[in-house]
């Protein structure tokens, strides 16, 4: 027992105690240091046996089971994760975002939605190759992951759409990010077989409202905005409001810098 992980021990404990009360069968997992002191996943499945003095002994087997737990992880792992770019999937950003709708809906911070999509992306396509897209699609990724804050998250959403939450930020916040992002990425030069590629974005942003029962709804809004941002001219930020919001007086209207770096390169 001194072996299994502390924070797996308690869960172990009442695994054998309602096996020596019910006398069914012990079957858990845990974490435990093995010898050289390396973690490893142990799975114990055993009968128990009373004895006549009252206790009761465990006759079964351990079995290591680190590996099918790694693959079981890298498989969850792989179940959220957009695999071009490494940011999350539509299904887990979705999900992301009905949690932060649910915790909207109890302690009524502001939550928004930004959308955004390369502009003219057919033609890199088209003009460099399907290879040298995808190098444009990581890229615009990375400036995105760059430019958020922790709290933050972003997933592709499908072919070169990308979806951003942003908790606790008022639509003007979220403009302000909008902006950072879009300057950012029409900054970028990314350079393939000597060839330079620029790239813009057009991005349509929403403040989710907290009536509202799915984020989806908030989603079709910034979606709206996002092509509206494309028929004014692309490479630009729209922004819709669901109503009148009033933002709570903790609400982030001003964005701190990105990740590593100054206010002042932000801006």
């Amino acid at each position: 027992m001194r072996r299994i992980l502390q924070d797996d021990r308690a869960r172990v404990i009442r695994a054998l105690r309602q096996s020596a009360d019910t006398l069914g069968v012990l079957n858990v997992s845990a974490r435990a240091l093995d010898a050289d002191d390396d973690e490893r996943w142990l799975s114990w499945t055993a009968q128990p046996r009373p004895r006549a003095d009252g206790a009761v002994v465990w006759e079964g087997a351990i079995v290591d089971i680190t590996e099918r737990h790694q693959l079981e992880e890298e498989l969850r792992r792989l179940a959220m994760v957009d695999s071009l770019t490494g940011v999350a999937n539509r299904r887990h950003f979705e999900e992301m975002g009905e949690r932060e709708l649910s915790r909207l809906g109890r302690v009524r911070d502001p939550l928004c939605v930004l959308l955004l999509d390369a502009d003219h992306f057919k033609r890199v396509n088209d003009r460099y190759g399907h290879h040298v897209g995808d190098i444009v699609l990581r890229r615009i990724a990375e400036v995105c992951t760059r430019q958020i804050r922790t709290v933050d998250a972003i997933g592709r959403l499908g072919g070169e759409e990308f979806g951003l939450l942003l908790p606790n930020t008022a639509l003007e916040g979220a403009r302000v990010m909008a902006e950072r992002i879009r300057r950012a990425i029409a900054a970028e030069r990314i350079v393939v077989d000597g060839e330079t590629i620029r790239v813009t974005v057009s991005i349509g942003g929403t403040q989710v409202d907290p009536c509202e029962s799915t984020i989806k709804a908030a989603m079709q809004r910034a979606d709206e905005a996002m092509y509206r941002a494309k028929q004014e001219g692309r490479n630009r930020v729209a922004m819709e409001a669901p109503g009148l919001i009033e933002p709570p007086a903790n609400a982030v209207t001003e964005l701190p810098a990105p990740r590593g770096a100054s206010r002042a390169a932000g801006t």
